[in-house]
């Protein structure tokens, strides 16, 4: 690591003249982010960033990480935060747009359980230091005390409040715009035609054809019914690695986390990614999805036509989940364990969704959806 400090780079974008985004194209399908491994940073090389740039010290622990390297830094035990250090891969503006994203959420909805950003001692929401000669952009946000959602049993008790949760994230992230926020992302539902030709990684021929049916309906029924539905930057990605829970009352959501699969895109496909991990292993099916898409409807209210998408879109998000982890996995075979570790239980959930026909999935989902509150 240079010894000086660099120069943070935090671009100023031009004011809007209207409220339609002007949009930078950032790597094309996004790619190389998707392949590039993450920066290979070191604990103590991480503890020299947070004293140099950001004046703390503590007890630096390595979190796991798919694109970026993750750091957890204990200055006390009632004060941690996240360090980022950022896939050389990741375009600058991108990188700019996730932290816009933040601080524009402590302005507009300080209350909601979400990162938030700690500045360097220059003042700046993220700096960039040079680590064996590659220049990485860095940011701290707290750390969000909590449990995983993952490592807690199925709660229906949980789904109310992390709908509710989830609305009201969203209603605050409405109208927030960025140059970058239309970027080409391959986890974006909305752009599923970009990951049908990753099929080929898919060994296993039930499932392959199982999946090429699904991207066929995609393209035919889900495509052109997304066009006209209302757009705006949603986290795109609340899995349960992203939400946490409260360790003594796991009925209790403590946090969101994870803003970088962020984009602008059908605000509907918002709560179909979050769905498509809530499908029950129980008798009913949508014993966890009714109460969760009740309250979010409640505070954020859904159309009738963004409904009627609900079930293919779900099974489109699963399809990427699937498609995505195993042509990641071939490329990076040493890491094949953490990339698949979702696919087990999202070609279960695909399967069971598929034996519920979509009529009745839509009509479960209109009964809790009432016209009066849209």
């Amino acid at each position: 690591m240079s010894d000086g400090r660099l120069s943070a780079l935090f671009p100023s974008f031009p004011r809007l003249a209207s409220n339609q985004p002007v949009f930078v194209e950032a790597s094309p399908h996004g790619d190389e982010l998707m392949t590039q491994a993450a920066p290979q940073v070191s604990c103590q090389q991480a503890l020299a960033i947070a004293q140099q740039e950001y004046g703390l010290t503590g007890q630096m622990a390595l979190l796991q990480g798919e694109r970026d390297v993750n750091f957890c830094l204990t200055v006390t035990p009632d004060e941690r935060y996240m360090l980022k250090v950022i896939n050389a891969a990741e375009p600058a503006e991108v990188s700019d747009f996730q932290t816009a994203l933040l601080l524009h959420l402590a302005l507009r909805a300080p209350e909601l359980p979400v990162p938030r950003i700690r500045p360097t001692t220059a003042g700046l929401a993220e700096t960039s230091v040079e680590i064996d000669g590659v220049l990485l952009r860095v940011r701290l946000v707290s750390y969000l005390a909590g449990m995983p959602q993952y490592l807690t049993s199925p709660s229906t008790a949980l789904m109310p409040q992390l709908g509710g949760s989830l609305a009201q994230l969203d209603s605050a992230l409405h109208g927030f715009m960025h140059p970058a926020a239309n970027r080409s992302l391959l986890w974006d539902i909305s752009r599923a035609e970009q990951v049908r030709p990753y099929l080929d990684f898919v060994s296993e021929p039930q499932q392959y054809q199982h999946l090429q049916r699904v991207f066929d309906r995609y393209d035919s029924h889900v495509a052109p019914e997304l066009t006209t539905l209302r757009r705006q930057v949603i986290h795109n990605d609340l899995n349960p690695h992203n939400v946490l829970v409260d360790g003594t009352s796991p009925t209790r959501a403590t946090g969101i986390i994870d803003f970088g699969d962020a984009v602008f895109a059908p605000l509907i496909c918002e709560v179909a990614t979050a769905l498509a991990y809530q499908i029950g292993d129980g008798a009913d099916l949508l014993e966890q999805v009714v109460p969760f898409i009740a309250a979010y409807h409640q505070h954020r209210p859904l159309t009738s036509a963004e409904i009627a998408l609900l079930p293919d879109l779900i099974a489109t998000r699963m399809a990427l989940t699937l498609t995505i982890a195993q042509w990641r996995a071939s490329r990076y075979p040493d890491n094949r364990e953490y990339l698949l570790r979702n696919v087990p239980r999202c070609w279960h959930s695909l399967q069971r969704i598929a034996t519920y026909s979509h009529a009745q999935f839509v009509t479960r989902l209109q009964q809790v959806c009432p016209e009066n509150v849209r």
